[in-house]
This record gives structure tokens, sequence and C-alpha cells, in this order.
């Protein structure tokens, strides 16, 4: 296992997100457990290095948009139906937040990326 030169962002949706998915999609079966969802429905972001948590919390209270408009689409493509505004306070309240600053590669392969991500450039 080699560490590479990332760290990561693990994000889980709290109450309020699932409460908004079932408002959204009355239709659907309904999301009932927030305890589920932030163990199996998380999502993983590796981000730039930093040499403190405090540093990453910086960061994030700049960059959170972009992830907050990632978790949505995720979950709803129509950002008409999306809160409004998408304010820090807001992800906060909607986020499990954990950081993790040590990330090791377990596989000898080159990692690919999707090239129609490309616009995610922090």
């Amino acid at each position: 296992m080699l560490p590479v030169n990332r760290q990561a962002l693990y994000l889980a949706p709290k109450k309020p997100l699932v409460d908004w998915v079932n408002y959204v999609f009355p239709e659907e079966e309904k999301i009932l457990s927030e305890e589920a969802l932030s163990n199996d429905w998380g999502t993983v972001y590796l981000v730039p290095e930093f040499t403190s948590e405090e540093e990453f919390r910086e960061w994030l209270q700049e960059n959170y948009q972009a992830f907050f408009e990632n978790e949505l689409f995720e979950w709803c493509e129509d950002d008409t139906q999306w809160p409004e505004p998408l304010s820090w306070e807001l992800f906060q309240e909607w986020f499990h937040v954990s950081f993790q600053s040590v990330v090791l590669d377990t596989i000898d392969l080159p990692i690919e990326k999707e090239d129609d991500l490309a616009d995610w450039d922090f």
C-alpha cells in the first residue's frame, strides 16, 4: 500500500437531506433511515493535502457549493427542485462531513478519470 498525494472528504446525508428526497419524490419508496444512508450512501472525494483539519475546513467552506451541487444532482437532476440558497449553513445541516488525512492506494494500477468531469478544478 502506498500513500497518495491526496486526502479524503467523506460526505454522508443527514436527516434534512433524507426528508428533502422523500418530499421531492413522494411516489418513490421512502428513505427511512438516516443511519443507513450515512453508512451506505456516503461519497468519498479525494481532495488536496492540508497541514491541518482547520485548513481543510477553511478550504471546504470556500468550496462547499460544488460538493453540495454534486450530491443534490445524484439525488435529483432537476435543479429547480433543489433548496435555495445552497448556503454553507444548509450544507452543514444536510451532510455529515469527515476529513481523512491518510489515503493509501491498495491497487497497483493507474487511477482513471472521466474527461467529462474536468470542470471540477479546485
